[in-house]
């Protein structure tokens, strides 16, 4: 029997340009708290991101350094136990830069995205 690693947690489509309304550079990388890749920024700032925990902080890198990275905060709505969504959430938020998140010890957590709406 073959055996497959799998992807475990839930997908959301982030919508989350730069603090300052530019783009994300196409193509940058997105992880996880522990640095696992989640997604890749697509078009117009757009992330499909998957294996999300209900709450929790991603990182977008595009280079090493502290300016060519930001960080988006998210909470995600209750999952209802009874009701069955084919959809994936939607969600709007701003990617901090990473010379803020130090200057500020974390401001990232603070950014908190806008309420989630379900994409159908």
């Amino acid at each position: 029997m073959m055996k497959y690693e799998t992807v475990s947690g839930r997908a959301a489509l982030i919508q989350a340009p730069k603090l300052g309304g530019g783009a994300l550079p196409f193509g940058a990388s997105v992880e996880d708290e522990q640095g696992k890749s989640v997604g890749v920024v697509g078009q117009d700032s757009r992330i499909f991101a998957r294996g999300l925990e209900d709450q929790g902080a991603l990182t977008v890198k595009w280079g090493n350094g502290p300016v060519e990275q930001c960080r988006i905060a998210y909470t995600l709505p209750k999952k209802e136990a009874k009701a069955y969504n084919p959809g994936y959430l939607s969600l709007q938020s701003h990617c901090v830069p990473g010379s803020e998140m130090q200057a500020s010890g974390e401001a990232g957590m603070t950014n908190a995205a806008m309420p989630a709406t379900v994409a159908r």
